[in-house]
């Protein structure tokens, strides 16, 4: 990693998952090693955390002057989502990878953390509802094409 790239990124935004938009960054750069052994094992310090407990947690350790931030409170991947997003538009790709990347990032943001109902949790009833039945047939859709995402991936590449 040369310094030149790392001043290209915004280093540590304050979220839940600094590491994680850094290495979008840095990815979306250039090109990175690949090594074929594991170095890195991930070690569950907390094992009987749910996840709102796990969220607070990340929030003291790793956002502590932005524990007060309501959205980063209350919709934390879903700020971490939208900062990939930034990071996206940010970068030198063509609008074509980067649409298809954007594409990529919320559909996976959907499926593995669950964003429309983080959302959905905060809204008051008149418009919790609608968007709480946008996210069971959106899930429900994720959970039949689970095993054919690629596919679909590819599909919305070829569009464009």
């Amino acid at each position: 990693m040369r310094r030149e790239e790392l001043k290209r990124t915004r280093i540590f935004i304050p979220t839940i998952g600094p590491d994680i938009l850094l290495l979008a960054e840095l990815s979306l750069i250039g090109k990175f090693a690949i090594i074929p052994e594991t170095l890195y094992y991930r070690r569950l310090n907390h094992p009987g955390e749910d996840k709102k407990q796990r969220i607070k947690r990340y929030i003291r350790e790793l956002a502590p002057d932005m524990e007060r931030n309501y959205i980063i409170k209350n919709f934390p991947y879903s700020y971490l989502m939208y900062q990939l997003l930034v990071s996206l538009k940010r970068s030198q790709l063509s609008p074509k990878e980067k649409f298809a990347l954007s594409i990529d990032t919320i559909l996976c943001f959907i499926e593995r953390f669950k964003v429309l109902e983080e959302i959905k949790e905060w809204l008051p009833y008149h418009i919790r509802f609608p968007l709480g039945f946008i996210a069971e047939i959106t899930e429900k859709l994720i959970l039949l094409s689970s095993t054919r995402m690629k596919p679909i991936r590819k599909i919305i590449r070829n569009l464009l």
